[in-house]
């Protein structure tokens, strides 16, 4: 089983996220961190015209110099965000979403947002919450 929101969770999430073929002429990053108690878990999906991934750890400034959305939630959020019972509107408005970075950047992003909400879905869960 492999826990949710580890490296191997985003090693899966980057191998789901290649398999779409996504790519995008307005490349962009964004930046995720779930926060549980004292630990923190951060990746970063990236995609540009040549392609889109996920990796481990904060991220190193998008191709090209893109923009890097910063998203951060605690882990019950983000449980619910990618399981799709709660919607990231609803958690913003809530509080349970701190988004930061390039915000307008995210208008572009929805393409890539939709493509990792897809790719989440399909990804290996752990069963914790």
């Amino acid at each position: 089983m492999v826990a949710r929101f580890s490296s191997a969770w985003v090693e899966h999430l980057d191998q789901a996220l290649r398999r779409t073929g996504l790519t995008s002429t307005t490349p962009i990053v964004i930046e995720h961190t779930v926060t549980d108690g004292d630990d923190e878990a951060t990746w970063h999906v990236a995609v540009d015209a040549d392609g889109v991934g996920a990796a481990p750890g904060r991220a190193p400034g998008g191709p090209g110099g893109a923009p890097v959305v910063r998203l951060r939630t605690d882990r019950a959020t983000a449980v619910v965000l990618a399981d799709g019972t709660d919607a990231a509107r609803t958690a913003f408005m809530r509080g349970d979403l701190q988004v930061g970075g390039d915000t307008s950047a995210l208008v572009a992003a929805r393409p890539v947002l939709v493509a990792v909400a897809e790719a989440i879905g399909v990804l290996p869960d752990d069963g914790r919450s």
